[in-house]
């Protein structure tokens, strides 16, 4: 018996001696307890990738974070099996034409493809390294045939940020934005192009009035990097605590780069509370009528990538420029109300079409001249007092009127009417007389110039000219075959010979100092006389 319950006591101090499981280590109230581990890599998941948060421990004891089910790794991106299906198995045989099999794209290194046969109707790729911010550019070319359509995602957007099938794409991302990009065909037909992506840094330009870059008369480049793109300019000049006490203006003219349309541009302007109120093409007069600075957006009509310069003028106490660069464009039928101040010149530009004759009409006190310019600013026409006038522009191009003198309010209106000249002032525009028809005719603008031609006779003959029904502001001229000139006033007749084969030509215009305050009518009767006296 003492021996037995010897060895029962040996027993139960062993027991308790002994290492148990890590799992059965401590009992409290019957509930096994877990041990302390130690560090837990994935204890929070540390993976929040779009289709990248399977946590797994390497063998270095590190977190690893591993593509979802059905997304593998390509780059930095978990990106779908197949090439729409996610969790579809493989790329098959043309992998560019599926996520996961995406052409990792170099910046400023073109890749060259072919899309367009059946089974190859789209590529896509990935940038090697995400965006360090700003504008990323996507340029397409192709040797022949329709442009390719371009998709821009930025991952793991399901709907692109753009598509466009043109030659070139650009977007404005954040900095570490991945992008994927795919290429789709325009056709069925097999056709190769280059694609090459640039990063072109930061916006030039903020786009909202809050980031505006803040200006003051002068030049200011633009680019408008991408197709959504607009840039704001903040105008300083008029940052003022009261409204302008004299007429005033913000005068805006875009130079745009070469081969680009100026009207292809739209300027809003206005206060900084409210930039879009008013819309302008290319250029704009912008009056000031309220105290605060003033704003400028610009932006493409059709999303155009656009670049160029704007021109800023600031007119404080002036309602329009002093040159033929900063001239208001004059609307046909509208009257424009305007103040010359003194030693002060108001510029206007009226985009000519050389099918009409207009009809310009200067009001208000006397004491001031308009001139006439044409676009290489030489002056064409000089009218020296407040009126009506009769001009006719440069053929389809602008024409330019200067306003000066006394200083003072004004009215300017130009209205047009079609241009009805038979008879024009060059040698080959000469009209042909019929002898003994009279011709009414009128000289329809400052500086109009009719020409006659008077036929030659198969064997000579003698012409009788006379003017019509002339007026003494009216000026004929008759050029003679041995170029000679002889002038003829209102109501006066003369006779000339002219020799086998010989032509001479009659020259109508207003008399020297005379102004067109209305078309001037005449006649020309030419009379053949045979034989000669």
């Amino acid at each position: 018996m003492r021996i037995i319950l010897g060895i029962l006591l040996l027993v139960s101090s062993c027991t308790t001696a002994l290492d148990l499981p890590g799992a059965l280590e401590s009992v409290d109230g019957g509930e096994i307890l877990a041990p302390d581990a130690g560090p837990q890599p994935c204890t929070p998941n540390p993976c929040s990738e779009a289709n990248r948060q399977q946590c797994s421990v390497d063998e270095t004891g590190q977190a690893q974070c591993d593509c979802d089910d059905g997304y593998q790794l390509n780059g930095q991106l978990c990106l779908p099996h197949g090439s729409e299906t996610p969790g579809e198995a493989g790329c098959g045989d043309d992998e560019d034409s599926c996520m996961a099999g995406a052409i990792i794209l170099t910046r400023g290194v073109p890749y060259e493809g072919s899309l367009g046969d059946a089974e190859d109707q789209v590529d896509y790729f990935i940038l090697a390294a995400p965006s360090r911010g700003g504008v990323e550019q996507f340029t397409v070319s192709v040797d022949e045939g329709a442009q390719p359509t371009v998709e821009i995602y930025v991952f793991p957007a399901e709907s692109p940020l753009l598509r466009a099938a043109e030659a070139s794409l650009a977007v404005e991302v954040n900095a570490g934005d991945q992008l994927l990009v795919a290429v789709l065909a325009a056709g069925e037909q097999l056709q190769s192009y280059t694609l090459q992506a640039d990063n072109l840094g930061v916006d030039d330009h903020g786009d909202t009035v809050m980031a505006a870059s803040e200006v003051t008369s002068g030049a200011h480049s633009f680019r408008l990097e991408t197709n959504t793109d607009v840039d704001v300019f903040q105008v300083n000049d008029f940052a003022v605590d009261t409204p302008p006490q004299q007429p005033s203006s913000i005068l805006l003219r875009a130079e745009l780069d070469e081969g680009q349309q100026p009207l292809s541009l739209q300027l809003r302007v206005g206060p900084v509370d409210r930039v879009g109120e008013f819309a302008y093409l290319g250029s704009a007069r912008h009056p000031v009528d309220q105290a605060g600075a003033y704003a400028v957006k610009l932006r493409a009509l059709e999303g155009q990538l656009l670049s160029g310069t704007l021109h800023v003028l600031a007119l404080d106490g002036d309602d329009h420029g002093d040159s033929s660069d900063w001239a208001t464009d004059v609307q046909v039928r509208r009257a424009i109300s305007a103040e010359l101040a003194a030693d002060d010149e108001d510029w206007f530009r009226l985009r000519a079409v050389g099918s009409q004759v207009y009809r310009v009409t200067l009001g208000g006190a006397p004491g001031r001249n308009i001139e006439v310019f044409s676009p290489a600013d030489r002056l064409r026409w000089s009218l020296q007092h407040a009126g009506v006038y009769y001009v006719h522009g440069p053929l389809d191009s602008d024409a330019f009127l200067k306003v000066s003198g006394a200083s003072g309010a004004y009215t300017l209106t130009v209205e047009d009417r079609e241009l009805q000249d038979e008879a024009g002032g060059g040698e080959d525009e000469a009209l042909p007389l019929n002898p003994g028809e009279v011709f009414p005719a009128a000289i329809q603008f400052l500086g109009d110039q009719d020409r006659f031609l008077f036929p030659a006779f198969p064997t000579g003959g003698c012409w009788t000219i006379t003017l019509a029904e002339g007026r003494p502001e009216v000026k004929l001229t008759l050029i003679l075959p041995d170029e000679s000139e002889v002038a003829l006033g209102a109501q006066e007749a003369l006779s000339f010979q002219t020799a086998f084969g010989e032509s001479a030509q009659a020259l109508v215009e207003a008399a020297p100092g005379q102004q067109v305050e209305e078309p001037l009518n005449y006649s020309v009767l030419g009379t053949s006389v045979d034989p000669c006296p």
